[in-house]
């Protein structure tokens, strides 16, 4: 909200410190949205007060929204593949969804995508190129960042994780350990689109569209 520094701090070296400091700051997010519901809502405390005003309620809410959109991502994710291992198990019984629902995917990774790189070219200054890699960086996040909205929404009881500073550079074993989840989503997202391109013959619109979505689907776990 200002080009004025008001801090310096130490950003993590390493992916697995990357995804515990974003977890955190969503799992907390969550924490604060449940605990002050009243004020981010409705404007008032829980004795009735008035606490924020409306373009404070908006800032909280808009900053978090890309968070939800994850959460949503991967719960729409799950629910996609369960779809699609029906859809070739019992193709009598389950069809290909909706094209709306299928458009949903994409114009959400579209949009995500294109404000992430515009925005980070106009307000970073690091030209295409840092764009992209910051756009991809962001995706590589978007499990962690689901998790942590659907984690953050149904408890509270997560401690709280402190990032790791000064660390020495993680071997490439690491990540195949610490994204496991994601490559798990990865591979079956992947068995999804060539089960689907290999049960049908494409003649309906609807198809193309799920396997595109689908596609896009696999982006930010490929990240």
């Amino acid at each position: 909200y200002t080009p004025v520094s008001m801090g310096r701090g130490l950003i993590p070296d390493t992916y697995a410190a990357y995804k515990s400091q974003r977890y955190r700051w969503v799992y907390g997010a969550m924490q604060i949205l449940k605990r002050h519901a009243s004020a981010i809502f409705l404007g008032r405390k829980a004795d009735g007060t008035r606490s924020l005003n409306r373009e404070q309620r908006y800032q909280f809410l808009g900053g978090w929204m890309p968070w939800f959109a994850d959460g949503l991502a991967l719960v729409f994710a799950v629910l996609a593949l369960a779809w699609s291992g029906l859809m070739i198990i019992a193709p009598r019984h389950f069809d290909v969804p909706l094209t709306a629902l299928s458009a949903m995917a994409l114009v959400i990774f579209t949009v995500k995508t294109v404000k992430t790189i515009s925005l980070h070219r106009a307000k970073v200054g690091t030209g295409f190129g840092g764009a992209l890699a910051s756009a991809v960086t962001g995706l590589s996040l978007s499990y962690t960042v689901g998790k942590g909205v659907i984690a953050g929404l149904f408890t509270s009881s997560k401690p709280f994780l402190r990032t790791p500073k000064c660390e020495s550079s993680a071997p490439w074993t690491q990540i195949f350990r610490v994204a496991r989840a994601e490559a798990a989503l990865l591979i079956g997202t992947i068995a999804a689109i060539f089960g689907r391109m290999w049960a049908t013959q494409f003649d309906d619109p609807a198809d193309v569209v799920w396997v595109a979505a689908l596609s896009v689907m696999a982006v930010p776990y490929a990240a």
